[in-house]
């Protein structure tokens, strides 16, 4: 009796003294922040390719073959037509409407440029390039000589053996809620509620954020295209004000894609080492496998299993930070559909077992996302993203509480991005610093429901980022 009396009276002056033992539901968040927002850079990135991609082949308006029919001699109503195809996807069909086109009119520099993306777009590499070098010596705009000379460094990237890429990301973040204060304003110990004071109150905060990655591709050689692929990726949230939260990551993998006419099998094997307010945190050692197949022209099945084991170490803000070393597994499972041309929506389910020393930091977890991408022309596009998540631990904290901890948690995400050459008009075509630059702008809104009111709480976050992108 005296013992407990004693750790007692040598806890309360922690109470008071706001020491953040009793406000870290947001450490262990914080460390898998990289792993979110690298993810989130992952996913705009592919929009972003898409969005490119779909840039030179839009139309101002849709044509149909009866309008054709109506008036077949009539070239600009046809290049709009094979434009209207190349929008539906029906790649070969434009393929067809350009070359008579151009058995009519072979010197149309538009219509043969065009002709010649659709060729690569096709894959058909030496066609294409025979179709854009035949433009080199052909007088037009500089616009359209840029774009020829562009392409031309995409065939010869194409049919390198070894693809590099790097990226770069610089940004500005708010939070309304950066150290996950509760809604409740109270904080349970030994099941007494306690007012929240001082910094543990709720603090707004803003960070610059830094994203850099670099990636690489090597073709082993088989027909089937199976590759080498690796990466590097380094994470810094620098805040403003909230020092402790502080968050910097680098990680590393690198494996095989393996591919299929039944799936496309992916397996990386991956480190990673997460530091908070600067001291390292939590070191991650693993295995990622994914499987990915085309069910059809529309619908794209997609498998993962991520394993790690996660080596918590003891930091100032966290002396306890041990007690959740184990292993994390997480299987997603999940389908892709094309809703159009220029929309796709995207659903998974998952399921994740967090172990840990101590049952109550070890959890199952059950995941439920959707979202939907839309790519509105000229480069643009807006995603919609929706996730939630129900994790039950497997038992109390009872420094905190006698009940059992269980959270629900809702996140929303909306984000829209453009080429840095649409967004200042004509001030920033022709400089190729802005070519490849993407600007985006993130809105997001978290919300976390519980039965321990330390970890009920809601956070708003804005960010806004400009990403350059390379590829060699």
């Amino acid at each position: 009796m005296k013992r407990v009396l004693r750790s007692v009276v040598c806890l309360i002056p922690l109470l008071f003294c706001n020491v953040p033992a009793f406000a870290q539901q947001q450490e262990e968040a914080d460390s898998r922040v990289p792993r979110r927002e690298t993810a989130t850079e992952a996913e705009i990135k592919e929009a972003s390719q898409a969005a490119r991609a779909r840039r030179a082949i839009e139309a101002p308006g849709q044509v149909t073959y009866q309008q054709v029919l109506a008036d077949p001699d009539n070239i600009e109503l046809n290049f709009r037509y094979a434009k209207s195809q190349v929008a539906q996807g029906n790649l070969r069909g434009a393929s067809a409407t350009l070359e008579r086109i151009l058995l009519i009119k072979p010197d149309l520099v538009r219509v043969k440029l065009f002709y010649g993306i659709v060729l690569f777009r096709l894959d058909n590499l030496d066609e294409a390039q025979r179709t854009l070098e035949s433009l080199k010596d052909v007088k037009m705009e500089a616009s359209l000589r840029a774009e020829v000379n562009e392409y031309l460094r995409e065939i010869q990237k194409r049919r390198q053996s070894t693809h590099f890429g790097a990226s770069l990301s610089l940004g500005y973040q708010f939070d309304t809620n950066r150290n996950a204060a509760p809604s409740s304003k109270r904080r349970l110990f030994a099941d007494a509620p306690l007012a929240v004071t001082g910094t543990s109150r709720q603090r707004r905060d803003t960070s610059f954020l830094l994203i850099g990655g670099l990636d690489v591709a090597h073709d082993l050689g088989f027909q089937a295209g199976h590759q080498l692929i690796g990466s590097f990726n380094y994470f810094l949230g620098e805040q403003t004000a909230v020092d402790q939260l502080d968050v910097e990551s680098f990680s590393l993998d690198s494996g095989l894609v393996l591919k299929s006419r039944l799936a496309n099998l992916t397996t990386t094997g991956v480190f990673e080492h997460t530091l908070l307010s600067r001291e390292t945190f939590v070191r991650t050692t693993g295995l990622n496998a994914r499987l990915d197949r085309d069910l059809t022209k529309r619908l794209h099945l997609f498998a993962s299993n991520q394993w790690g084991w996660e080596d918590f170490t003891a930091i100032t803000e966290n002396a306890a930070a041990p007690e959740r070393r184990g292993e994390r597994e997480t299987f997603v499972s999940g389908a892709d559909y094309q809703l159009t041309p220029t929309m796709r929506v995207s659903g998974s389910l998952g399921y994740e077992r967090k172990g840990a020393k101590t049952d109550y930091n070890a959890y199952d977890g059950f995941l439920l996302s959707g979202s939907h991408l839309w790519l509105p022309g000229e480069g643009q596009f807006l995603i919609n993203a929706i996730s939630y998540q129900f994790n039950s631990y497997d038992g109390p904290d009872r420094a905190i509480s006698a009940a059992t901890r269980q959270d629900k948690q809702l996140r929303t995400r909306v984000t829209y991005g453009a080429p840095l050459t649409f967004l200042l008009f004509k001030f920033g075509k022709g400089n190729r610093l802005f070519d490849d630059t993407t600007a985006t702008v993130n809105f997001e809104y978290f919300r976390s429901l519980s039965t321990i009111t330390n970890y009920t709480y809601r956070n708003f976050k804005s960010t806004m980022m400009l990403t350059k992108r390379v590829e060699f």
